[in-house]
């Protein structure tokens, strides 16, 4: 009878810490972030890997779409470095400098990178949502860049 008895308060004591658990501090699940307001070790963190861009939409007529095809961006490093290809073709192969700009009354995080299409370019990281990772020029008629990460 002690067993049983014991068994059964160790089993409730169990079950109410489980549930008293504080879940506060469990990480987003990685389909639905809003990249715009995260620290940039955390975004740095989530971007490193391998993507692939597939449109892009925006630019001066608002809400054409380009569609990209055989476009992948590389963040290596902790998100320092980047390697864009298009069909094999390296674009850049290069350092990435951070920083904070201020863009329409908030802060943003920047990556800034010069490619061998002799361009300064500028992207800001805003959300990944269900398997998508959006990014943005910040800039007017800026476009947005929609990717999807490669499984290596």
């Amino acid at each position: 009878m002690k067993k049983a008895l014991f068994f059964a308060f160790a089993v409730i004591v169990i079950a109410a810490t489980i549930a008293g658990c504080d879940k506060t501090h469990n990480l987003p699940t990685p389909h639905n972030i809003n990249l715009s307001n995260k620290p940039l070790p955390e975004v740095r963190a989530i971007l490193n890997g391998k993507w692939q861009l597939h449109f892009l939409k925006g630019g001066f007529c608002g809400m054409c779409e380009y569609q990209r095809f055989n476009e992948f961006y590389t963040f290596s490093q902790a998100s320092s470095h980047i390697k864009w290809t298009i069909d094999k073709t390296i674009w850049a192969d290069t350092s990435i400098t951070w920083f904070k700009q201020e863009w329409i009354g908030k802060q943003i995080n920047v990556m800034e990178f010069f490619a061998n299409d002799q361009i300064m370019h500028h992207l800001s990281p805003d959300r990944i949502y269900s398997d998508t990772l959006v990014m943005y020029e910040p800039g007017y008629d800026g476009m947005s860049y929609y990717f999807t990460k490669v499984k290596e």
